[in-house]
């Protein structure tokens, strides 16, 4: 549905079985993996508004991701084939970037990322339309060798990625963080010897009331590394996915850097099968990440409140929903090369 220079709503010029609709699409999208279901509210055509809202006091400047959809009629183009702009209140124009595409219970769609500036506690209109738009320099990009074939998915070689703030290589042997650089201070915060995985598996050992009695964990075993792909190359995001498995089990992590963002995301999802037993002891996955910190402590969210403790050797202690270490940057491991400087 098309709006008038009048403000009057106009149908579009074509039989009813050719308009394009979204209406209603994508109700219980995502919805699984815990998220608020991404449904279409305009008709599915012409301009998309979206009203961003900020509940904190602090002005923030990210990168957001919208879901548009259609239900592709004969003789549409497919969305992710289409152009679109992102215009924001200032009323300039920038091209997002595509980072899914697919269809869900007769719709087709398309989710979009890009970036927004929000003030603290305020709200900001963007507009989604299908026009032309140049994309920006690459803020969050892939660092890695040129394909040389086209059936080549990855070389055997370096896998990085890079924005503003941080580059991050990592280990292609394991699947794991191999240095992770603040080009703002030219330190490593984590400086891993080859080898080191991502995820620890062990076997607590068996004991009686494992419910709530925690025992001392045996010696860890590494996952192996399955497959490792370039999903996102920027320039709002870039991302490098990696399969793993450890015994039954099977899991996804994924490393993200985003455009004018510090903080490097981890996304872990994967399909536990291991079970315990009274003679192998209850089965335990642990993330690792190998901070180059010394004197490192940690701090807990705990119900009203925080707690620091010391850390005790990778031992199980009661907290919540977050966690945060803290320390002094160490010196690299021994035989291990420094690169000082890192190019923009």
């Amino acid at each position: 549905m098309d709006i008038s220079a009048n403000g009057a709503a106009q149908l579009p010029e074509l039989p009813a079985s050719r308009i394009a609709s979204g209406l209603g699409a994508g109700v219980g999208f995502q919805s699984a993996d815990g998220q608020l279901p991404a449904s279409e509210q305009s008709a599915g055509h012409g301009h998309r508004p979206f009203v961003l809202f900020n509940p904190t006091t602090r002005r923030r400047a990210e990168i957001v991701e919208a879901t548009l959809w259609d239900n592709a009629p004969g003789g549409a183009a497919p969305l992710k084939s289409r152009s679109f702009a992102v215009c924001g209140p200032d009323g300039d124009a920038i091209a997002p970037q595509v980072v899914n595409s697919g269809s869900y219970w007769g719709h087709d769609f398309v989710t979009l990322a890009f970036p927004v500036v929000v003030a603290g506690l305020g709200y900001a209109r963007y507009v989604i339309v299908e026009e032309p738009a140049v994309l920006p320099a690459p803020g969050a990009k892939q660092i890695g060798p040129a394909l040389h074939c086209w059936y080549a998915v990855v070389e055997h070689g370096e896998e990085d990625l890079e924005n503003e703030f941080l580059r991050v290589a990592l280990d292609i042997e394991t699947g794991g963080i191999r240095s992770l650089l603040d080009k703002g201070t030219s330190r490593y915060l984590i400086q891993a010897r080859p080898g080191t995985p991502p995820l620890e598996y062990a076997a607590e050992i068996p004991h009686a009331m494992s419910a709530w009695c925690v025992d001392r964990i045996g010696p860890a075993e590494a996952p192996t590394l399955s497959a490792l792909r370039r999903t996102q190359a920027g320039p709002h995001k870039a991302a490098i996915e990696v399969d793993l498995r450890i015994h039954e089990s099977n899991f996804t992590l994924t490393f993200e850097l985003r455009a004018g963002d510090p903080k490097l995301y981890l996304h872990l999802k994967g399909v536990w099968f291991q079970r315990g037993t009274r003679e192998s002891g209850v089965p335990t996955l642990r993330f690792a990440l190998p901070l180059a910190l010394a004197d490192a402590q940690g701090s807990y969210e705990i119900p009203f409140g925080a707690i620091r403790r010391t850390l005790n050797q990778g031992g199980e202690v009661p907290a919540l929903q977050w966690a945060q270490v803290t320390g002094n940057i160490s010196s690299a491991p021994a035989g291990w090369p420094i690169e000082t400087t890192i190019a923009s």
